[in-house]
């Protein structure tokens, strides 16, 4: 059998992260402890870029890995098995203090409003005879909320089936 590239690289460890990098629980900053080749940063720079779409990612042994995740094995000692979700919203915030679990949908429920969504404000929209009407999404199942003339009603009963169906 001949292996394909992603089953010949393995996931990394607490020892290996441990080695190469350094992580501030405080303030969410990776640094490099060695230094690994040409191009490679000097010990004690800053490791790894923070830009939204790749949610803070560093390179190591050849395979990419989100900063949440490495934040996560780096003071929990292994790598989590769900999603990782990022408290404030902000996914360039690796602060231990700001990252959880969560599944696809509790991680979903703690997202920024959609940027078509032409209201502004989560699980509410606009009916064509004016009506605010609160649908909530959990696990792909939909809950209605009704119907309201009043937008403050509307943004009362969303948040009450937020916490009902999410929590915190």
């Amino acid at each position: 059998h001949a292996r394909t590239m992603a089953e010949s690289i393995t996931m990394i460890t607490h020892q290996r992260l441990i080695e190469l990098l350094t992580y501030d629980p405080t303030t969410g900053v990776f640094c490099a402890r060695i230094k690994r080749g040409t191009a490679s940063k000097k010990p004690g720079e800053q490791v790894g870029y923070g830009d939204q779409q790749r949610n803070g990612s560093i390179w190591i042994d050849g395979r990419l890995y989100k900063q949440s995740h490495l934040a996560w094995l780096y003071v929990r000692g292994h790598l989590p098995q769900s999603q990782i979700d990022h408290i404030n919203r902000n996914p360039a915030d690796n602060r231990i203090a700001n990252l959880r679990l969560a599944t696809q949908s509790q991680n979903k429920a703690n997202s920024h409003v959609y940027r078509n969504n032409r209201l502004g404000i989560k699980n509410i929209r606009r009916t064509k005879r004016g009506l605010y009407e609160v649908r909530v999404t959990r696990d792909h199942q939909t809950y209605d909320g009704g119907r309201f003339s009043c937008l403050g009603s509307a943004m009362k009963v969303a948040a009450a089936m937020r916490r009902k169906l999410y929590g915190a």
